[in-house]
Formats: structure tokens, C-alpha cells, sequence
């Protein structure tokens, strides 16, 4: 398990601190080295990301963690995110599969993530997905994915919480993206 916080974490850092990540972390691009570290691998999928979609990102994470439906679905409309109802619950739970856990589709009842999207789709089509959120919940998902390999459960706000309050209070400092 701490492996594969350390992992994610790592990614946390770089989505928020550094705004470039590998956007391709599946296990054949990650090394267990016998020191104990790990190897990261094959950075051909990386993404860059610019501070201001750093921002918007952190904030989508901190209303996750915080546990607000509105404020998370706001948060989406502030990182791009549209859909065709403008539906804040849709936006949420979009938000939660996106960045968080596998928790929102298997409270509802859908046993994978196919078919929680397709539902979602179906209820208030998303018809703006920004850029900045493709790869982040590729890697999101990327982890869960591993996560559910090794039988551990992840919630990526929780894990990248620290990052993204980092990132909003230095853009509070800099005024990045006022």
C-alpha cells in the first residue's frame, strides 16, 4: 500500500507543483526497484498543464474532499466542464468517477464504469470536456485501476488533497490566475 500512495502521491505533486505528469502510469511503465524506491517509466503520454488549470483542477479536488455537491459541480463549471442540462448532481458524480473513486458508480448501483458514464451520458450529456481534465482522470482511473488489481480501494482526493491545497494557496500568493 505504500507503494502505491507513494505513487500517487508523486503524480499529485507533479499535476499541482509542477503542472507536467505522466499521464500513462499503468503498471508496465512502473518500476519496483529492490531499494525500495519506484521507476518511473515512458513519459511519451505526458501532459502539461498551465497554472490556471492547475487551479481550477485543485479546486475541483478540494470540493471533493470537502464533500459539497454544489461546490463541486461549480468547480467543474469553473474548470470547463458543460453539459447539456447543466445539472450539478451529473457534474458532481462526474467529478467524483473522474477524480476521485470508483465509490460514486457503485453507489448507484453500477458495477463498473462503462456503464455508470454511459448512464451519466444518457441523464445530462456532457458536450464540453476540457483538455486539462482528459488526462487527469485518465490517471485517476489509471490508479484506481491499479488499486483494485491489489485489492487496495483508492480516493484520490484524499491522497491528492495536500497537493492541491499547496497550489491554491501559493496561486493566493502569486495571483496567478486573477
Amino acid at each position: 500500500r505504500k507503494k502505491l500512495d507513494l505513487l500517487i502521491d508523486v503524480h499529485g505533486y507533479q499535476i499541482f507543483h509542477d503542472g507536467v505528469f505522466n499521464a500513462d502510469p499503468h503498471p508496465g511503465n512502473i518500476l519496483d526497484l529492490t531499494d525500495g524506491r519506484i521507476g518511473l517509466l515512458d513519459y511519451g503520454q505526458a501532459k502539461r498543464l498551465q497554472p490556471c488549470e492547475c487551479i481550477a483542477l485543485a479546486k475541483v479536488l478540494m470540493a471533493l474532499r470537502d464533500g459539497n455537491e454544489d461546490s463541486v459541480a461549480d468547480a467543474m463549471r469553473e474548470l470547463g466542464f458543460r453539459s447539456k442540462l447543466d445539472r450539478s448532481d451529473i457534474l458532481a458524480q462526474t467529478a467524483a468517477f473522474y477524480f476521485d473513486s470508483d465509490e460514486v458508480f457503485e453507489k448507484l448501483g453500477y458495477n463498473n464504469n462503462k456503464a455508470f458514464m454511459e448512464h451519466l451520458q444518457k441523464v445530462d450529456p456532457m458536450i464540453v470536456v476540457p483538455d486539462a481534465a482528459v488526462m487527469v482522470a485518465r490517471t485517476s482511473i489509471l490508479f484506481r485501476g491499479i488499486g483494485s488489481l491489489l485489492r487496495q480501494r483508492v480516493k484520490i482526493s484524499d491522497r491528492w488533497y495536500p497537493y492541491a491545497k499547496a497550489a491554491i494557496q501559493e496561486e493566493v500568493k502569486l495571483k496567478l490566475c486573477t
